[in-house]
């Protein structure tokens, strides 16, 4: 493990460093990390154009976009040489994999594999996958036309679907049964009955997403959120309250936005949980003040969360943080201080950190791959899924007495948490590849409207579950004010899910709200995601969801399309590789 020392000493050795040995700093491309690092005999650097990718311009740390996957490309070949026939055999297959998942092939290898590893074997299985994977219109099983079946088709339609739902219904709110003694306070209570509602309820939304269905379609003019106006709201829940109104909104849209609003007012009002100020760790407290800034300051507007820091991206240099030389550690090492530098605008501080686990935890070299490979993969989708399949297949694995004894209801969890994270990759990726191929344009408008719902189901999921402290001591890093003050959080960021409108152009999706609302959304979003990872691990294992998961991505967005409106993409992605990372540390495994 690298630990970082960054003082005000290095950037001045650096600079007599340089004027000493000729060293030019104007840029280390990828022939200059070959010449620096020594490339192996045969060695193949394949390279992705990143010339739509600004952010490494606005770093200006004198690194080419070519010097980083020059690194991440040595990186994954001195590696190769470490793995055992079996994870050899792997990488052959996903090299394989590559070629028969650019074919019609795939759905032979696809929809099976993951019918299986769901275990669906429900009847709707099929259609399920189907739904998942395919997004032209006619191609959704769940938008069958009913008035022409025959009652008995009909009745065994009805009951196909309602099993399936209830399958998976039951697999998002599953975990209850290992909890049977937890007595409920009457907050949390409503929140899970009305979570476990509305659940089961977004579950049908987004199977008929793409269908054409009024409520789903149809804007609502009559109707408008309401809640307690008697209540004197901290300012981030009114500025919450106040741009959920503003949003346009289908009939279907208001109601679970008045359901999440009513159980959130409900739950404050039943368990007094204060959010005028919150616990927050030390390194995203800038954040939560720029949330608190942004919702006072508002006039007939509201204002955006991060159009300072954006205005400072264009406008500002950052302090000179050139790598000495191509090295992959003194490049890794210059990105890495210039990511703090940036991300400080954002609200995040690593330096603030208690005892300074970020940097002592993170692995300087390993970090920028990660970042490499989110960048190759919404650059090329197809390299999204196939980069994080190498990345996974080079992790060490948990040891068996460690899951040994779990229940059934814990893997169903584990099950799910996987699909969350993973599904949304590869269904990316082989949406990509179906527009790649000539497929219809109906594709990209179907597949933005399930990702809505898709991100309703993760947040709420996450939600429900801290809610009822479902795994045995999970929670116990945190308080319970902590963990109350998360769950009416968590019900404020579902609704800005359920009224969030994307498109997608085929690569990338865009959230097609306001600015001041995208804005909102990401940073309320990461402030409540970041104490729900911090009440379930400890920091030395958080490391890559600081950097990956949360924080980066709000700084690639901007960097690189000058919007927070692109930040589920970049959440994506780097969100999987956090996820792949919190494997155990090796001391862990040496236990």
């Amino acid at each position: 493990m690298k630990l970082l020392f960054f003082a005000a000493f290095d950037v001045a050795f650096t600079v007599r460093f340089n004027a000493q040995t000729g060293f030019d700093s104007t840029a280390c491309r990828a022939q200059d990390v070959l010449y620096a690092e020594g490339a192996p005999e045969g060695f193949v650097n394949p390279l992705v154009d990143f010339g739509s990718h600004h952010l490494l311009e606005m770093l200006d740390v004198g690194v080419d976009a070519s010097a980083l996957q020059t690194c991440y490309n040595l990186h994954r070949e001195q590696g190769e040489w470490k793995l055992g026939w079996k994870k050899k055999m792997i990488d052959a297959m996903i090299q394989f994999g590559q070629t028969t998942m650019d074919s019609k092939a795939r759905d032979l290898l696809v929809q099976p594999l993951l019918a299986n590893i769901l275990d669906w074997q429900q009847p709707g299985a099929k259609k399920l996958v189907t739904w998942a994977l395919e997004h032209e219109d006619g191609r959704n099983p769940f938008c069958t036309n009913i008035e022409t079946m025959d009652p008995q088709e009909r009745m065994d339609l009805r009951k196909e679907i309602r099993e399936l739902f209830e399958h998976f219904g039951d697999l998002l709110v599953s975990g209850h049964a290992e909890h049977t003694s937890l007595q409920l306070d009457p907050g949390s209570s409503q929140v899970n009955t009305t979570l476990s509602f509305l659940i089961k309820k977004a579950i049908a939304a987004t199977f008929v997403a793409d269908c054409n269905i009024k409520s789903a379609s149809q804007v609502s003019h009559n109707k408008q959120l309401s809640w307690d106006t008697s209540i004197n709201w901290p300012p981030v829940v009114l500025q919450s309250f106040e741009l959920l109104k503003k949003a346009t909104a289908t009939s279907r849209e208001i109601f679970f936005l008045q359901s999440l609003v009513d159980v959130f007012q409900e739950y404050v009002k039943a368990t007094a949980v204060d959010l005028s100020s919150p616990e927050i760790a030390p390194e995203i407290e800038g954040l939560w003040k720029l949330l608190e800034d942004g919702s006072r300051q508002r006039k007939t507007s509201p204002r955006r969360v991060y159009a300072e820091a954006q205005r400072s991206f264009e406008t500002s240099k950052p302090p000179d943080a050139r790598p000495k030389s191509c090295l992959c550690n003194h490049i890794a090492q210059s990105v890495s201080l210039a990511f703090a530098q940036r991300l400080f605008e954002l609200g995040f501080d690593a330096n603030r950190a208690v005892d300074d686990w970020v940097w002592q935890a993170t692995d300087l070299e390993k970090m920028l791959d990660l970042f490499t490979i989110t960048e190759e993969g919404l650059e090329d989708p197809n390299l999204s899924f196939l980069n994080l399949l190498f990345e996974a297949n080079r992790l060490p694995r948990l040891p068996v007495q460690q899951s040994a004894g779990v229940s059934e209801e814990s893997a169903a969890k584990s099950i799910v948490k996987a699909v969350l994270v993973g599904l949304p990759m590869l269904q990316n990726y082989l949406a990509h590849l179906d527009i790649k191929n000539g497929g219809h344009q109906s594709i990209k408008v179907n597949y933005a409207k399930k990702v809505k719902w898709f991100l309703f189901l993760n947040i709420a999921w996450a939600v429900w579950h801290e809610n009822m402290q479902v795994g045995e001591g999970e929670l116990q890093r945190v308080s319970l004010q902590h963990r109350q003050q998360n769950v009416a959080m968590g019900l404020l960021v579902s609704a800005f899910a359920v009224v969030s409108e994307f498109s997608w152009d085929g690569k990338l999706f865009k959230e097609e709200n306001s600015e001041a609302f995208n804005d909102f959304n990401v940073g309320l979003y990461t402030v409540w995601n970041y104490r729900w990872v911090a009440a379930l691990f400890e920091p030395r294992r958080l490391q890559y969801h600081f950097w990956h998961g949360l924080g980066l991505p709000v700084l690639q967005a901007l960097g690189n399309e000058k919007s927070s409106a692109y930040w589920v993409n970049y959440r994506r992605d780097g969100l999987m590789t956090a996820m792949m990372n919190l494997a155990p540390l090796p001391q862990d495994e040496s236990q």
